[in-house]
């Protein structure tokens, strides 16, 4: 037995199965692993790790170069600093 769309559906906008996604409540929801690196796939594991590894380092030198010119500005021998 065939059914039509609900009401106010064309065909052609029917629901698609999405991933799944995080609601915060607020915001865009956040669609994990559907496309580009994360797709699934045998080898989704390692691009994870992958992934982990090369924010890390741009978060450690997005926050470790500013910090590290900072101190570099403090004044030499202050021992309380």
């Amino acid at each position: 037995m065939l059914t039509s769309p609900a009401r106010g559906a064309s065909p052609d906008h029917l629901p698609i199965r999405s991933a799944p996604s995080i609601d915060v409540g607020w915001g865009i929801p956040v669609q994990l692993g559907e496309r580009r690196v994360l797709h699934p796939g045998r080898w989704r594991w390692l691009r994870a790790v992958a992934w982990l590894v090369v924010l890390f380092f741009l978060t450690g030198v997005a926050f470790g170069l500013p910090a590290q010119a900072a101190v570099d500005r403090l004044p030499p021998g202050n021992a309380a600093l």
